[in-house]
């Protein structure tokens, strides 16, 4: 037995594909497509969290930048003091200092947002002439994953019973 792909809650092997508790033969599988269903409010939002965590990256730079700018007027101004420059460089020092993990943080939760997609994949087969949805999956890479590996465990075992 060759196993496919193998999660939580899908296992496809040579012979067999498991949706949790449901278990459906291979050879039982008439005809297998995939859809777009359906998005519900969650999986709108992503785009929208895209939008919001970039805002706060461009935000955060911008304070920065605003600091180093008024540290450089306090430096070449004329009243410079050591008082009046080492508060504005300990808070831009500070806040550089936590920029590098947030930065990080933001553009880790972007691209995990752009892996999962803003759309919802649905795995249809056709079942003793009945149409019957198997998987409905909201994260796309994982829906590939699932999808390739159905389609090689059909493909293989066809090609082994001719």
């Amino acid at each position: 037995m060759i196993v496919y792909y193998r999660d939580r809650h899908v296992e496809i092997t040579s012979e067999t594909l498991r949706l949790g508790d449901a278990a459906f033969r291979l050879p039982d599988l008439d005809y297998v497509w995939h859809a777009e269903g359906e998005r519900d409010k969650a999986i709108r939002r992503r785009p929208l969290r895209r939008v919001a965590v970039a805002i706060a990256l461009a935000m955060g730079g911008l304070l920065i930048a605003i600091g180093l700018i008024y540290l450089l007027a306090l430096v070449i101004g004329e009243g410079a003091t050591v008082g009046r420059v080492l508060l504005p460089l300990a808070v831009v020092v500070v806040l550089i200092g936590f920029a590098g993990p947030l930065v990080d943080k933001g553009m880790n939760v972007i691209d995990e947002s752009h892996d999962r997609g803003s759309r919802v994949h649905e795995i249809w087969a056709t079942i003793g002439g009945a149409e019957q949805l198997l998987l409905r999956v909201t994260d796309a890479q994982r829906f590939g994953q699932i999808y390739r590996a159905l389609q090689r465990a059909i493909e293989n075992h066809s090609s082994r019973t001719r």
